[in-house]
């Protein structure tokens, strides 16, 4: 059936729902652009500290020093490649922080005494 020329003028006349809609579709863009430039900002820094402050231990080992949730923590952990060939710390290690350390670095000599003592 036509449509009455009310309705179609009506309908028409409409320019009042282009613009609404052309202003969520342009604050959604700027929102995913922000979140999209933010994520590529914050990846680049994480990977660059994790590199400088990384000891290899052999065997596919590593100590590293980092900061996670504000907090200083000291990893001994097994590393594994992932499927792009990139070196990521696996699930196997232990995390200490500052305080945990220093015991363990004061332990350091006892320990190695009692190996020498064994050998």
């Amino acid at each position: 059936m036509p449509k009455s020329k009310k309705y179609v003028e009506s309908s028409d006349d409409s320019s009042d729902s282009e613009p609404k809609s052309e202003k969520k579709v342009s604050k959604k863009s700027k929102r995913e652009n922000s979140d999209v430039e933010a994520s590529q900002s914050k990846k680049p820094k994480k990977e660059k500290k994790e590199e400088d402050n990384a000891w290899d231990l052999g065997n596919n080992r590593q100590v590293t020093v980092r900061e996670f949730k504000g907090k200083l923590l000291i990893d001994i952990r097994e590393m594994y490649y992932d499927k792009e060939g990139e070196l990521k710390p696996g699930k196997k290690g232990i995390s200490l922080n500052t305080a945990q350390w220093r015991k363990f670095v004061d332990a350091v000599a006892d320990v190695d005494e009692a190996v020498k003592s064994m050998c």
